[in-house]
């Protein structure tokens, strides 16, 4: 049997015994900690992802900035057994193990010492009020009864426990016919679901939807940023899955809502006027470049709103998935990892990084190549301790065309551009700490490509938010 990694125990036992983390909390209070690790204590490291409902809608506005996730159509099917309980991930250790969504007043909701309650809440089924509990908060899970919430948090259980079961009987499986952790066969982490209320919601406590912001659809400052070593996230690619019928239009939203300023961060955004044709020989989605760096000292947003475009106006429209999904770290750093979210549709998987002690790297590309005859040009990243690559653009390039990509890279590493055109290879090295290019192509390729490199260009000290 493999070793558990302790720490994985601990965070286990940790969630299984109920009584832990209000008596923590209090005892939290009592103390008066303001410190920013306080949080991986006190509230639970989760891995999750928000729910479906069986009601479709159409955002009148999808792929723009005020456009927000909407239920998916089809709720995978829900397990009928009992509550299992969730193993350590037998292809890991340092996998991630999601559990509830939980918010901070956790002593103001968790009334009784079961699981079962631990989840659902103080939520009185019987209780005279079954009304909407407050229909002027910016939370929309107080939009649903108490009951409702009940259902749903019952619901977002039995899926969470169903899909973690299959990973678990997936992994065996693999290990069994003795599988590398670095195959591309290793089964993908299922993140779960966020239900669309939780009882936080209905408690008006700290919710995920209070704590992220949700409501508000407003990308963050670009000036926003640390200029020493901080952890941060790398996002690799996004790829859809290949039982779909392709080629396909898509349009929505992909986008990060991080410790530092909880508002939308882009790393896919397309409206439904410019949607990207996914084709059958590749499924992957074009990322653009995130406004600042993506810091994930502990958790995480993921914001998702996918949708498929027809013919016949936006109320024929597919929608592909929707959905917010927290990640954790689990103090799992430089490790390249993988992610799936799943809809009744289609699953989406997410290939990133947690780099530790990683800073912002500003990569800005212009070039002298005349607009009247554009040339194909593929430019790729490389970092110290990466091994994928990080894409910054592929297709025709001319004077209009200068770019800027911003990715995490560790402190005092160095960093490669390379350029792919007409048929050759041409690199620029950049070091943390060096001023320019400390290799670089020939005088032919310089007088074409001007390619230059900012690191932790950032000097606004952004404040703690209400996280902790």
């Amino acid at each position: 049997m493999e070793k558990v990694n302790p720490w994985i125990w601990m965070m286990d036992l940790w969630f299984r015994l109920p009584c832990l983390p209000p008596l923590f909390h209090r005892l939290h209070k009592v103390a008066g900690s303001s410190s920013a690790t306080s949080r991986s204590a006190a509230t639970d490291p989760t891995v999750v992802m928000a729910s479906s409902s069986p009601e479709k809608k159409h955002p009148p506005g999808c792929g723009s900035r005020d456009s927000q996730p909407v239920a998916c159509t089809d709720d995978p099917p829900l397990s009928e057994s009992p509550m299992m309980d969730l193993a350590h991930d037998p292809c890991d250790e340092d996998a991630d193990h999601p559990a509830s969504p939980m918010g901070k007043d956790s002593d103001d909701v968790f009334a009784s010492t079961n699981s079962h309650d631990m989840l659902i809440g103080d939520i009185d089924e019987d209780s005279d009020d079954d009304g909407y509990v407050d229909e002027e908060t910016t939370c929309p899970g107080q939009n649903f009864t108490k009951k409702q919430a009940k259902e749903i948090m019952r619901r977002w259980l039995e899926t969470y426990n169903k899909r973690n079961g299959e990973f678990a009987v997936a992994c065996n499986e693999f290990q069994k016919q003795g599988g590398d952790e670095t195959s591309a066969s290793r089964p993908v982490f299922p993140f779960n679901p966020l239900p669309e209320t939780t009882d936080f919601c209905i408690a008006k406590s700290f919710c995920y939807h209070r704590e992220y912001k949700t409501n508000d659809t407003s990308e963050t400052a670009s000036t926003i940023g640390w200029r020493e070593p901080k952890e941060m996230l790398q996002i690799f690619s996004l790829r859809l899955s290949s039982s779909m019928s392709y080629p396909i239009s898509v349009y929505g939203i992909f986008a990060v809502r991080d410790y530092v300023d909880p508002l939308r961060n882009y790393v896919f955004n397309r409206t439904r006027d410019d949607p990207v044709i996914v084709e059958q020989d590749s499924f992957t989605l074009p990322l653009c470049s995130p406004c600042r760096g993506m810091y994930v000292l502990d958790y995480a947003l993921l914001e998702v709103d996918l949708w498929v475009k027809m013919e016949g106006g936006v109320s024929n429209d597919k929608q592909l998935l929707s959905a917010y999904v927290e990640i954790f770290n689990h103090g799992v750093y430089n490790k390249d990892v993988s992610g799936r979210i799943l809809s009744g549709h289609c699953y989406l998987d997410m290939h990133h990084m947690f780099v530790s002690q990683s800073i912002e790297a500003v990569i800005q590309v212009s070039t002298e190549v005349d607009s009247n005859d554009p040339r194909h040009v593929r430019f790729i990243a490389f970092c110290s301790g990466f091994d994928r690559e990080i894409l910054l653009f592929n297709g025709k390039f001319c004077k209009d065309k200068s770019f800027q990509h911003i990715v995490a890279m560790k402190s005092k590493g160095k960093l490669v551009v390379r350029l792919e055109f007409e048929g050759s290879l041409f690199c620029w090295t950049f070091k943390d700490g060096d001023l320019g290019a400390v290799n670089s192509p020939d005088d032919s390729v310089l007088k074409q490509f001007h390619v230059r490199v900012l690191f932790s260009p950032k000097q606004f000290v952004p404040a703690y938010s209400n996280f902790f």
